[in-house]
């Protein structure tokens, strides 16, 4: 594991060696009790825990954006912010896993236009179905691929806006119903087919994960 700090100020936890891959998976964690930089992952059950742990593998490196401004997620900022990554890195492609007020900050990516491998988002709320955007705008698809996991019993989200954004998505969409509430951020990221489904947007060559 790697800390590093941005010329933003913004600290990042780097698992993997993102510079050989050319690609990372860049998690964008909620708002949470995650206010305290790169120490303040550890607090509770995340991503930071499960890789720290070794007890996930995801198929590509992952970098923990701790970039939250104050709290909720500037989205010219954070786009400044993966700018720096590739920079960085030399990534030439990017995967985001959004959860929460995290998942929020990743829709207002795709809304952007960003270009992004892949998009997964956990338990966030989502644009509505006649298109009118609780980020920023009007929307119709996404440019990438996308994936939402949203667990039924969530009462910090609108499942049922969620559902029917789901149906009335015309994009390339997946939906996972998982059972749970809010906090299921732990056990979804442990999913095996959470990481199968980015490997296979990013493609069998080019992957290489934690070692």
């Amino acid at each position: 594991m790697q800390v590093l700090v941005s010329p933003l100020r913004f600290e990042s936890l780097v698992f993997g060696n993102a510079t050989d891959a050319k690609a990372a998976v860049v998690y964008l964690h909620g708002k949470g009790g995650f206010g305290c930089g790169a120490t303040g992952q550890f607090e509770w059950p995340d991503m930071a825990t499960l890789l720290y742990r070794r007890e996930i593998h995801p198929v590509l490196p992952v970098i923990i954006a701790c970039a939250l401004d104050g709290d909720r997620y500037q989205v010219d900022t954070l786009i400044q912010y993966l700018d720096e990554l590739k920079q960085t890195f030399g990534l030439q492609q990017i995967h985001i896993i959004g959860y929460s007020r995290g998942g929020l900050a990743a829709y207002q990516l795709a809304e952007r236009g960003y270009p992004l491998a892949s998009l997964t988002i956990i338990n966030a709320n989502c644009p509505t179905p006649a298109g009118q955007s609780q980020c920023q705008g009007p929307i119709s698809r996404f440019a990438s691929p996308l994936h939402i996991v949203q667990g039924e019993a969530d009462d910090r989200v609108d499942v049922a806006a969620v559902k029917a954004f789901v149906a009335e998505y015309d994009g390339e969409l997946i939906y996972t119903q998982w059972d749970g509430d809010h906090y299921i951020v732990a056990d979804v990221l442990a999913d095996p087919t959470l990481w199968q489904w980015i490997a296979d947007k990013h493609g069998p060559s080019n992957i290489n994960g934690l070692t």
